[in-house]
Parts: structure tokens; C-alpha cells; sequence
């Protein structure tokens, strides 16, 4: 019998950080690969692997600065397998509960495994020299060092907020004491009490997130996409500050929304849940790629009434003028606020700054004010805290079209105001806007503002297209007698004149759409299943739709 090779941790971390690092790939992307790739490992190697790799993305800056005191040859001139090696050892040596020998000998026996038999020694010395320079290691003179993060990114932060705030928020973002998983229920199917029960069944302790309705905080989680709670559509993962947004647009039922950055889903979701079945929602993202995960995760979660779109926003603004009654804007941003989650994120703050977000953001929310009705809720959010792409992207708005007004939201415990000072005009309604800190407050960073389009300007004949358009049905169509028999077993009712036939595609298409010739589609409604030769192959979409008291077979 042959033995089964064991697989090394540390190798499968040095091909993570290759990745990561070198190649500048998602972090939270690759570890989740790797995860999912060698999920027969036992818990505490898959557990090893996750925090040595966090860890070492976390703390490159510091690491570097370690390897630098103790090493002949600067990290950044080393071998790139040669230095994430020595990332590895340093990581483990400050930082997590790991003998000094074991250290130093699988360091180098990783090193010559991969081939560098002559830097053996180089990697034997380095890192028994780490191990007795690292207790006496003082960065209080080099504070982009002690927190891990660029020294220009620290600068940048002074000049925005005085020395104590950023010292608390950097604080926040290099904690080592781990980040709370958050999930978004989807209560239309089952109750908050029957997705608690079930995730306790499967050994993971559950609390009620402290601030955003239907969400709850997770330890003890491992891979959350294994469970069958999650599988079966009834959480989705999403950050607390990022529920909170999708929160604040509050959607009623029957209502037209649009999220126009959708991707990953985790704020259209929520809108789609809320909306019940009922309405429209539009869920758009620009990059065709990014939008196939959308389209994933929303026939995860039984969302119906919905077009996923891959579109150009200001494309959009020819189908929808005055359309929506939420409009929900994550934008694309320079993202400071999620450095903590994904240090690739600092690499595109270095490459794009704020100046080339702001053009970007400036676009798409004026493009949404002229998609949304008088009277309607345009929700603006980003996870970076540049004044330029938060308040003055605002007041941008505000000065192109007056008739916007900032409207106040619920406030909770560790929500701070929009700075004022940050306004070029001294706008007062700007402190209504509100920005999350991660060292405040669970979650990452964001920056909100909530806005209402006054109704004065509401045309006589703009509300008449709104009630031919909410109002039109074409006549009933007589349907396939497979797909009849089939409709027969399921306890709702639908309208046939909605019901769209391609090729052998069905579709259940929401109500009161305007014509959208030549929008680039991904999903048009809701995918009933396909017409086969003499029967009906439901979809996997219409089967996670469905609440299992409207199918009479269930299993």
C-alpha cells in the first residue's frame, strides 16, 4: 500500500503568500482557495495555514522592517520564495505560540525543498538572529512600522485626522484579536429563531448582531459556505457596517430599487429580501466577471423579482429616467476602509488615489439622481474615509442638483458625524452623513449619506408613465401543458402574461418594466427551469426561491 503523502502546512502558507504577495491576488480569495482545496486537512492544520497567512499579509510592512535588522541583504532584494520564508518565520516567532527550533529548522528545510539548498544557511542565520532581536524591537519612532502600513498612507492619515484618532484606528485595523464573521438572514423563508437553531445544530455559536436588523455574529464558523444554512440560501456573509447601509435605504414592499454597484451581492440581497417578492430589483455591476458571482449569490438567497445587470451606469439613465424609488450607490472607492480585510487593497491606493475615484463617483451619482423618482431615497456609501470621495462627493451633488436634500439616520452608539471642515462650502447639512471607524464600532470602515429627491417637481405626465408602467399587463398567454402540470403543484399564484419564454428557458418576469432593448443582461427574472422534451426541468433558482410550504413534493 502506498503511504499518503502528508501535506505541508508551511508550504501551502509560502504558496498563499506567493500569490498574494508577489502576485498582488485577493488575499481573502487565495486562502479561501487554498482552504476549500485541502479541506480533508484536520481543523487545526486548515486553522495554522489561515492565520499564518493573515498574519503574514497583515504585517508584511513589520516584517520586512525584522528581516531588514537582521539580515545581510534587504527583504525587498532577497529571492521572492527566500523572503516570504523569513515573512513566515518572523510571523511566527512574534506572534503566534511556535518553538524557536521548530521554527528555524522547517524554514529551512521549506527553503531546500524549494530548491535554494545554498541559501540554507542564509536562512538558518537570518532567522536565529530574528529570534533574538525581536524582543527588543522599539518602533515608537517609526509608527507606520508598529502599525504595518505605508509610510505615505500614514501621512495621509495625519493630515485628515488629528495623531490620536489615527493612532486608535490603525489600532483597530492591525488587532490580532481576530474579526467577527457577520451573516445576513433571509427572514422570508424562515424566522431569525429557526436559522439560529439550525446553526447551532451544526456547532456554531451564534449572537444577535449589535446594530443591523436580521443579521447575526458568528464564531466558531469554520467555512460557512459548508453549512447546510448556508447552502440552503438562508445567510449570506456580509460585513456589519456593510448591512448597516443596506439598511438605511429600507425598501417597502412593491418598491422599484436599483443597487448600481452591486457585486458581491451581499447589499442587494438584503434589498431583495426586504422587497419580499414584490417590486423590482436591479442589481447591476460593471464588470461582467464580478457580476456572474452576483447572479450566484442572488439565486443563493431566492431572490426572484430581480435583473442582474452588467451594464454602464450611465447607460442605464436612457431606460430608468425617474424610475427607481431606492437607489443603493456602494461605490467604487480608494478603500482605506478595508485595509484591514485585504492589504491588496493598499496596493491600489498606491497605484489609484482618491483624485481617480473621485471623477468615477462623481459620475455615478449623478447619473442615479437622475434615475431616481421625486420623492425617492438615494443611499451613497464607500469603505474609504477621503473627504474627497465622501463629503465632497456630496456637497458635488448637492450643488449640481438642488433639489437633493441630506436626510438624517438612525443613530447608534460609536457613529460619528460628516466633517464639516471637509466641506469647500461650508455645507451644514453635511454632519447628517455619517462615518463608521472600525475602532468605534464591529465592523469595517464606511461612510454614509442618505439622501431624498424633493418631490415639488412630480409632472403630470411623469406619473402617468409611472402608472402605465406599474399597471400594463399584456394579455394571458397560454402556456406549455408540461409547464401547466407543473405550476399545478406549487402553492402560489402566477401571472402568465409575466411569464417570458426563450428558447427552452421560462421566466417570471417582475411587473411594470419599461422596454430595455440592448441592456446587457445576465438575468432577466426569475428562471422557472426548462421546457425538455414532454416535461418540465425546474431551475435550482426557482427551487431556492420557493418556501417549502408552497411545493407539495418536498423532500
Amino acid at each position: 500500500m502506498t503511504e499518503t503523502k502528508k501535506e505541508n502546512e508551511r508550504e501551502i502558507v509560502l504558496a498563499i503568500l506567493i500569490e498574494v504577495l508577489e502576485k498582488n491576488q485577493f488575499s481573502h480569495i487565495v486562502i479561501r482557495q487554498a482552504l476549500d482545496k485541502y479541506s480533508y486537512l484536520p481543523q487545526k492544520d486548515r486553522s495554522f495555514i489561515a492565520r499564518l497567512s493573515r498574519g503574514c499579509v497583515e504585517r508584511k510592512i513589520e516584517l520586512d522592517a525584522i528581516i531588514d535588522k537582521a539580515a545581510s541583504v534587504k527583504a525587498s532584494k532577497q529571492k521572492p520564495v527566500i523572503r516570504n520564508i523569513l515573512r513566515m518565520a518572523a510571523y511566527q516567532l512574534k506572534y503566534m505560540d511556535v518553538p524557536e527550533h521548530a521554527v528555524c529548522s522547517e524554514a529551512v528545510k521549506l527553503a531546500a525543498k524549494k530548491g535554494f539548498w545554498s541559501l540554507k544557511g542564509f536562512v538558518n542565520a537570518v532567522t536565529r538572529k530574528m529570534a533574538v532581536l525581536i524582543p527588543t524591537l522599539d518602533w515608537s519612532d517609526q509608527l507606520s512600522v508598529y502599525y504595518s502600513v505605508p509610510q505615505w498612507l500614514y501621512d495621509k492619515l495625519l493630515s485628515w485626522y488629528p495623531k490620536e484618532k489615527v493612532a486608535a484606528y490603525l489600532e483597530a485595523v492591525v488587532s490580532q484579536s481576530g474579526h467577527p464573521m457577520y451573516v445576513h438572514c433571509h427572514t422570508g423563508r424562515y424566522s431569525i429563531e429557526e436559522i439560529v437553531s439550525s446553526l447551532d445544530k451544526e456547532g456554531i455559536s451564534v449572537t444577535k448582531a449589535p446594530y443591523a436588523d436580521d443579521c447575526l455574529e458568528l464564531t466558531d464558523a469554520g467555512d460557512i459556505r459548508r453549512t447546510k444554512v448556508f447552502q440552503d440560501g438562508l445567510i449570506q456573509i456580509q460585513d456589519i457596517s456593510s448591512a448597516l447601509a443596506a439598511q438605511c435605504v429600507a425598501p417597502q414592499e412593491n418598491s422599484f430599487c436599483i443597487d448600481m454597484c452591486a457585486a458581491p451581492g451581499g447589499k442587494a440581497t438584503e434589498l431583495g429580501a426586504k422587497l419580499n417578492g414584490s417590486g423590482v430589483l436591479i442589481a447591476n455591476d460593471l464588470s461582467n466577471s464580478r457580476a456572474r458571482g452576483l447572479l450566484k449569490n442572488i439565486e443563493l438567497f431566492g431572490i426572484g423579482n430581480v435583473l442582474v445587470l452588467s451594464e454602464e451606469p450611465g447607460k442605464l439613465v436612457n431606460y430608468f429616467p425617474e424610475y427607481f424609488d431606492k437607489i443603493l450607490i456602494d461605490a467604487p472607492c480608494s478603500g482605506e476602509g478595508m485595509f484591514r480585510k485585504d492589504r491588496k487593497m493598499v496596493k491600489a491606493w498606491e497605484e489609484h488615489g482618491p483624485e481617480f475615484f473621485v471623477k468615477i463617483q462623481r459620475s455615478i451619482i449623478t447619473q442615479a439622481a437622475q434615475m431616481l423618482k421625486p420623492g425617492g431615497m438615494l443611499l451613497y456609501s464607500t469603505c474609504t474615509f477621503s473627504p474627497e470621495e465622501n463629503e465632497q462627493t456630496i456637497e458635488f451633488l448637492l450643488q449640481e442638483y438642488p433639489q437633493f436634500k441630506i436626510c438624517d439616520i438612525k443613530g447608534y452608539e460609536g457613529f460619528s458625524d460628516g466633517i464639516l471642515k471637509a466641506s469647500l462650502s461650508g455645507n451644514e447639512q453635511l454632519k447628517k452623513t455619517i462615518r463608521i471607524f472600525p475602532h468605534k464600532m464591529e465592523g469595517e470602515g464606511h461612510f454614509i449619506a442618505l439622501l431624498k429627491k424633493e418631490e415639488e417637481a412630480v409632472s403630470e405626465n411623469l406619473k402617468e408613465k409611472e402608472k402605465n408602467n406599474r399597471n400594463k399587463n399584456e394579455k394571458e398567454k397560454r402556456l406549455p401543458d408540461e409547464l401547466t402540470e407543473f405550476l399545478k403543484n406549487v402553492k402560489r399564484k402566477f401571472d402568465s402574461s409575466r411569464i417570458d419564454m426563450r428558447g427552452e428557458n421560462v421566466y417570471y418576469m417582475p411587473e411594470g418594466l419599461p422596454k430595455l432593448n440592448g441592456v446587457r443582461f445576465l438575468r432577466s427574472g426569475l428562471l422557472l427551469g426548462e421546457l425538455k422534451k414532454r416535461r418540465f426541468e425546474p431551475s435550482q433558482a426557482l427551487a431556492m426561491n420557493l418556501k417549502k410550504e408552497e411545493y407539495e413534493n418536498v423532500l
